[in-house]
Formats: C-alpha cells, structure tokens, sequence
C-alpha cells in the first residue's frame, strides 16, 4: 500500500499515508474491526462498500480532489487506524474531520490523543485554520475525547437517520493554534 516516500507523518509506531480506491479492502478491513462503532451509529456493522464511499463520497458540488483519506499504518503494512477529511469545508482553511477510527486494539492508551495530535499538527502544515466534526448524541464517550482534545462550540442538529437508528447530531469546531502540539504516545508491540 505506499512506500516510505508517501508519509505525511508517524506517531505512536504507526505511519501517515494517502489512502487511494486501491487501498479499499484495507479500509474495509478496518471498518469491520470496528464493528462496534457503526452498530452504535447506523445500527448495523459497516457496510460491504463502506470504504469505497468513505474514499469517495463528497457533499454536491464539492470538489473530490479536496477529501483526504489518511490510513494510519502499522509496520505490517495493516491499518490500524483512519482520517478522512475535507480539505476547505464548510469554508476555506476549515477542514471537515467526518472519520477517525482507531482499531479497537489500539484504544485505551492515548494513542488516540497522540494520532490527533499529529493529525493536527499536518493539518496545520496544510494552512488550515480550523477543524470541524460531528459526533451523534449517543456517543458520549466521542463527545468527551473531542472535547478533551480542545473542541468546542457545539451546535445541535435535528434528528437525522444514520442507517436504521436516528440521532441529534452535535457538531464541533475547533481554531487551530500557528504552534504545533506534538504529543506522543507507546504503540502496542
């Protein structure tokens, strides 16, 4: 999946790199791993094609170039975990997080914080300004990590359907610091 030239960046022993469509069946290996996350969302495990729409799915009118997806690689090659963002929405140097999972046997040692951490820190290499991100009411523990990393200002939205199930939406937004935060973590063996 990548070569060494294609890191973007590497913390708590995993690496940073684009995801492409080639990289789907990794993608949806991982997306199967975390099982419990979408039976909490949609109601459901992940669907069978979750990551080719997660690799290509855009709000209308929005330009594909700008959605990133950044597989969080082990040095095994597996994917241990996922960002995918949108570069410049819902406004210029703002960037949409819609995804970040972590496999469940990375969790539980903040190796989350370190990967956010460094994610920001790319994000702010990149000139972006902000970050936004939405988190269904339901998942509190998502709410209380976001929040714990800097988040604010949320906002409420209606219930909305998520697969079978229907939640309030809160979105988060978060300005970011020029100085890079740098916190680092020990990955599992």
């Amino acid at each position: 999946m990548n070569d060494k030239t294609d890191i973007l960046f590497s913390v708590a022993g995993l690496e940073a790199v684009r995801l492409t469509m080639e990289s789907a069946p990794a993608l949806q290996n991982l997306l199967g791993r975390c099982s419990e996350y979408f039976k909490e969302t949609d109601g459901r495990r992940a669907k069978r094609n979750a990551a080719i729409r997660d690799l290509s799915d855009v709000p209308p009118g929005f330009d594909k170039a700008n959605l990133l997806a950044l597989g969080l690689r082990r040095p095994t090659g597996v994917l241990a975990g996922v960002f995918i963002t949108l570069r410049n929405y819902p406004r210029e140097k703002v960037w949409y997080l819609s995804l970040f999972l972590l496999d469940p046997a990375w969790r539980g040692r903040k190796i989350g914080r370190s990967c956010y951490f460094a994610f920001e820190d790319w994000v702010k290499s990149q000139n972006a300004e902000g970050i936004m991100l939405s988190v269904v009411a339901p998942n509190q523990r998502g709410a209380k990590f976001w929040e714990s990393v800097g988040f604010g200002f949320p906002r409420c939205y209606p219930p909305s359907r998520f697969g079978v199930k229907r939640h309030v939406l809160i979105e988060f937004e978060k300005t970011l610091d020029r100085e890079p935060v740098a916190e680092v973590a020990g990955a599992p063996a």
